[in-house]
């Protein structure tokens, strides 16, 4: 599974606070609730087709085991018949159903497949793809367990009549919706048992609450999750009983797209299920290249005075409530630098540090006197409304101004006893080490983030699809970067990008020619940069989108994925493909101009008026929306340089607004109505009378499956917006 170097931070409003799970438990242990309706405008631009996965069911299975999973929700899933695993030896074969009357071939159940997880797969949550007509989805996940027992259930909803779960067994279920899940457990005198309730880990929008009450119906323990956070209890059993499990949703919502699993284990298999292995980044959310460092840091001794240390250095600790600060003392030269990296956040604990750098100043005949010299809160904010690479976690460059002693403190500004336990730091203190890395996501065409939802792939002959490309500079270090595409399938291309050092974001765009054939592939990113004088080369980690705004949470909710897949649709064209800048120069002096052509494909449902939109325009550059008329097919984009441009190279895009007219699935009704005339041609055959009957009940079968194909194979008119092949310019004095 591919390492990756960064927490995913979902897009949440200032209104719900500075944390996400602000709005669930303040830090004094009071709760409230903010609900949220959503309302998006109608006359939002709809897109062309292509598959949303929404949810699995169940979200896993046990290694070396069989189990039936069904697409349980989702958009544009028609014809659903493979799925896509993130690891090669976990395979689905989809469910036939009985042939028609005097037929052998058996029927398709599309969306439900028999998934089988090999014997040598490791535990841990893997990505699981939809693929139908409609190309490729977006990733879902399923987590591969080891635990004694599995199993799928429908929750007993009456306390006195709970559901059994067994020790060391996993539990798949959906919360329902105004309504409370009873389970019920055994617990053996002096037995410690852990509870893990999984849902927000495995891509479900439920927000976790559970609730233990013993054999008297007195409650003994509770915990709540938030939508970054899934709730567990540990329970010391001091006397042999049963016991009730309650479950459900914060705001009671249910349904398909609110499953969970109910992880029961006595504590000596206290793993964690979802990122067991802490060496591999996938899960561990952490920003740089410390995989696996954590486990094998030193625990600093805690004391009430300044702790002595000698940097560089690496350990872990706690915030410890009953003191203010965490103080550390040590001895640096001048002009000797360091990166002061804190994780704490970035390890999932819910914390917010804070870090003082103090310098000490000798006054004789008084007493020593440590002065604030630097401080340094939240690290860094780069995104684009749907990715948001933030962290609460502090991240300091500091040059010691003199040769003396130093003391760093540390305070986590997020105290109080809401989530019962002390949170973990690790503390990095290191040579500056310059450096980059790189987040690729596949973006929702769309004019701002509003309407974001997860989407797949589904890459038309003559049609484009954008990434967008995030780099994360460390530890000083500020260049260009030049970006590809590896792993394009035939008919497909992605020019080459720059990414200018003062910029964090690229978007590259992935096209397809009018010859292109059918192909399912994966994609890597790569970036290179010159670090040192040498060249450095890195490769994205991916990203996808969990949720759009919705479900009572007026945020977008993204995490990272194990792989980039593109889906080429040989059946489907584009109606309009655009292109910009083709065969001219692309320099552009400062205080001058840029006329760069820009010339569009139209082909059936591609008439209408087209809005051309420059999008990514390097500083100090402007340029204005170009109009192409019904049924035209050229226009021009003039780039002007104000005299301030900042001179290098810049990779920018366009986004086309039109009306196109498609039809989304024609071929299934053509299929459809042939299967209905060779039914009718049965009928008519005096030698099928014997049969007649049940002919009959296929043909009103066959009937129900014309009228079905009709909706999606009549001409709709759509608003969509399409992105043309990138374009890298120079800005030049």
């Amino acid at each position: 599974m591919r390492p990756v170097h960064y927490q995913i931070r979902c897009s949440i409003p200032q209104r719900f606070g500075k944390r996400p799970w602000a709005s669930l438990a303040n830090r004094s242990g009071t709760k409230c609730l903010a609900i949220v309706s959503l309302c998006v405008a109608a006359t939002l631009p709809a897109q062309m087709p292509a598959i949303e996965l929404r949810a699995v069911f169940p979200m896993g299975g046990k290694t070396n085991t069989e189990s039936e999973l069904r697409v349980a929700s989702g958009s544009w899933i028609d014809e659903t018949d493979r799925l896509l695993f993130s690891h090669p030896d976990i395979t689905a074969q989809l469910i036939t159903d009985e042939p028609l009357p005097l037929s052998e071939q058996r029927r398709s159940r599309f969306g439900h497949f028999q998934v089988h997880v090999g014997k040598d797969v490791p535990p841990g949550r893997y990505d699981v793809r939809a693929i139908g007509r409609h190309g490729v989805s977006n990733p879902r996940s399923f987590l591969v367990h080891q635990l004694g027992s599995d199993q799928v259930v429908t929750p007993s909803h009456v306390q006195t009549a709970a559901t059994p779960v067994a020790i060391n067994s996993l539990t798949h279920a959906k919360a329902t919706v105004a309504d409370v899940d009873y389970y019920k457990l055994h617990g053996d005198d002096g037995q410690t048992i852990r509870i893990d309730l999984l849902a927000v880990q495995l891509d479900s929008r439920m927000i976790g609450q559970m609730v233990l009450i013993d054999a008297s119906g007195q409650r003994v323990l509770s915990a709540s999750g938030s939508d970054e956070i899934d709730p567990h209890l540990i329970l010391p059993v001091h006397k042999s009983q049963d016991y009730t499990l309650a479950i459900h949703d914060l705001i009671f919502r249910g349904g398909d797209e609110y499953g969970y699993q109910i992880a029961v284990r006595d504590v000596d298999r206290d793993v964690d299920l979802v990122h067991p292995n802490p060496a591999d980044g996938t899960f561990v959310r952490l920003i740089g290249d410390y995989r696996g460092l954590v486990q094998d840091s030193a625990e600093i001794e805690e004391t009430t005075d300044a702790k002595p240390i000698d940097v560089p250095i690496q350990f872990t600790a706690e915030f410890d409530r009953r003191i203010e600060l965490d103080v550390y003392e040590f001895a640096a030269n001048e002009g000797d630098q360091y990166v002061i990296d804190l994780l704490s956040e970035r390890l999932g604990q819910p914390s917010d540090a804070r870090n003082i750098i103090q310098q000490l100043t000798l006054d004789p005949p008084r007493d020593p006197i440590w002065k604030p010299i630097s401080n340094s809160d939240d690290a860094q904010s780069i995104g684009d409304g749907v990715i948001r690479l933030n962290t609460n976690d502090p991240i300091m460059m500091f040059k010691a101004p003199k040769s003396t002693r130093y003391r760093l403190a540390i305070r986590d500004v997020d105290t109080g006893d809401a989530f019962g336990v002390k949170q973990r730091y690790w503390l990095d203190i290191r040579k500056p080490n310059p450096r980059f890395d790189l987040l690729v996501y596949p973006t929702y065409p769309s004019r701002d983030d509003k309407p974001v939802q997860p989407r797949g792939s589904r890459l038309d002959r003559g049609g484009a699809e954008a990434l967008r490309v995030f780099a994360v500079r460390k530890d000083g270090w500020r260049g260009s970067i030049e970006l590809s595409v590896l792993g394009l399938p035939e008919g497909v291309t992605c020019a080459p990008a720059t990414m200018h050092a003062d910029r964090d974001q690229v978007q590259l765009v992935v096209s397809a020619s009018e010859s292109a054939k059918h192909a399912i592939a994966n994609l890597q990113v790569i970036g290179k940069g010159m670090i040192d004088g040498k060249e450095t080369t890195v490769t994205a980690a991916c990203a996808t989108v969990q949720w759009g705004r919705g479900g009572e949470r007026d945020f977008i909710r993204t995490r990272q994925s194990d792989d980039l897949v593109v889906a080429v649709s040989e059946r489907d064209i584009a109606p309009v493909t655009v292109q910009v800048g083709e065969n001219v120069g692309r320099t552009l002096k400062k205080g001058g101009e840029l006329k760069l052509p820009v010339k569009l494909v139209r082909r059936d449902g591609g008439k209408a008026e087209c809005v051309v939109r420059p999008r990514d325009l390097p500083p100090n550059v402007t340029a204005g929306e170009v109009k192409i008329g019904k049924d035209q097919t050229d226009g021009e984009m003039v780039l002007k340089a104000n005299p301030k441009a900042v001179t290098g190279s810049y990779s920018l895009w366009t986004q086309t607004e039109t009306k196109i007219k498609t039809k989304p699935n024609p071929q299934a009704l053509q299929r459809a109505l042939a299967d209905r005339e060779a039914l009718q041609k049965l009928r008519d055959d005096p030698a099928n009378a014997p049969k007649l009957d049940e002919i009959v009940a296929a043909i009103k079968t066959a009937d129900a499956r014309v009228e079905s194909a009709k909706a999606d194979a009549a001409e709709r008119e759509l608003t969509v917006l399409i992105p043309s092949p990138h374009l890298t310019i120079q800005v030049v004095d």
